[in-house]
């Protein structure tokens, strides 16, 4: 294995610039990486230096196949749930309702879709409160928008409907 270091250009031993200190610490690191390699290989697998490459390629090609078999598990669309997942669901569900409500009720007509409507109704008051709130602020913008445009029309206290007045009790000056 060869460790040397590169050398200087011809052009004498001045100071070294940016990218050479760059590329001098990237050989660097490479070799360090490529001797941790070799002797991991060495340890774990009893592999010779001269086939560690090999054997790194393969491992390589192995990985990349595993994460694309995972990968395209994990991107394919799940199947619909069949029949017997339909009724299995709808025994669990009727099973977990029959416990809240107690083993008095167990066979109330329409026990689950009372507790389902509940549920759904504490998770639904945000959301209607929400909207309660924007309705309400956009009837406000709505009124104060059509009284600034045409309350003078609707509304005899206005400030146009009053100057309209005081302008026609101003008497009118003479031309002479």
């Amino acid at each position: 294995m060869d460790v040397s270091l590169p050398q200087p250009r011809q052009g004498g031993p001045g100071p070294a610039g940016g990218s050479d200190l760059l590329l001098r610490d990237a050989r660097t690191a490479f070799l360090l990486v490529n001797a941790a390699r070799h002797r991991a290989l060495e340890r774990m697998f009893g592999i010779s230096p001269d086939q560690a490459n090999a054997v790194t390629v393969i491992g390589l090609i192995l990985l990349a196949q595993s994460a694309h078999e995972n990968l395209g598990r994990f991107l394919r669309k799940p199947r619909p749930p069949g029949l017997v997942d339909g009724f299995v669901l709808d025994a669990s569900v009727r099973n977990v309702f029959r416990g809240v409500a107690g083993p008095t009720v167990a066979d109330a007509p329409g026990l689950s879709t009372l507790l389902a409507l509940a549920v759904l109704g504490a998770a639904a008051r945000p959301v209607a409160n929400e909207s309660l709130r924007a309705l309400r602020s956009s009837s406000q913008r709505l009124t104060l928008g059509f009284h600034h445009r045409y309350g003078y029309l609707v509304d005899p206290g206005h400030w146009r409907s009053r100057r309209a007045e005081r302008r026609a009790a101003e008497p009118v000056p003479s031309t002479r």
